[in-house]
């Protein structure tokens, strides 16, 4: 592309050519000039085609309108070559940024790729979680409609050892009030007998007493007795 913008240098020596010879169609009094023009022209192609042409060449009209149009043909040619040449960079600059877009198509399509992919896996995942979620899920309701169930169950046992536990309780009061009456008839039979042993034992002893007292009586008597038979007897036998 820049080869193809490169200006054709044999037309460029033509054109500078063509300038010299238009330069020398001159009048008689203008030859003098012509070694000028001539520099001016090798300093022209020097210059890359940019030098001015001496003034005193320029006399004739026609010679000097066919230099104008022939600078403008240079200046024309310049241009476009400096268009040509800010297109091919222009051209080169869009080139690489389309092989830039194209490596990064490319990463991003792998990278799309390698989401995807993961995106798969991921759904793959997702459903198994979903799957073993459900059965989770199933299994934590039947265990809860099973633990609720005990639970009922516990409960209905519960109320009726409550209502158990609250007639014991009654009886158990109940109980409690008949051992605490008949432990009361008890005590007072108790003291009763223990009023009656303490008379008894009152009476035992006035009975032992007159028993002892009678005893001395009888054993007095008997003494008495026997002192006075002993006497009568020793009255008797005097």
């Amino acid at each position: 592309m820049a080869a193809a913008g490169r200006p054709d240098e044999k037309g460029e020596d033509g054109k500078m050519n063509l300038l010299q010879r238009l330069t020398t169609m001159r009048k008689p009094e203008t030859q003098a000039h012509t070694d000028q023009t001539a520099a001016a022209g090798q300093a022209q192609e020097t210059n890359g085609g940019k030098a001015p042409v001496s003034p005193h060449a320029v006399d004739d009209p026609l010679v000097t309108k066919l230099i104008d149009i022939v600078h403008e043909m240079i200046e024309s040619r310049e241009s476009l070559k400096h268009q040509v040449e800010e297109r091919d960079r222009a051209l080169v600059g869009q080139e690489d940024q389309i092989r830039e877009l194209q490596y990064d198509k490319g990463f991003l399509e792998k990278k799309l790729e390698t989401a995807s992919a993961e995106l798969n896996r991921a759904k793959e995942n997702a459903l198994e979680l979903k799957t073993q979620y459900d059965q989770l899920l199933a299994e934590f309701n039947a265990q809860r409609l099973q633990q609720e169930n005990k639970i009922r169950e516990l409960q209905e046992r519960l109320s009726e050892r409550e209502l158990t536990n609250r007639q014991l309780m009654l009886d158990l009061n109940r109980n409690q009030k008949e051992f605490e009456f008949k432990l009361r008839e008890l005590e007072s039979r108790e003291r009763d007998k223990e009023v009656k042993i303490q008379h008894l034992e009152q009476k035992l002893r006035q009975a032992q007493n007159e028993n002892e007292r009678l005893t001395r009586i009888i054993s007095d008597f008997a003494s008495q007795a026997i002192s006075t038979a002993r006497l009568n007897a020793a009255a008797d036998a005097e």
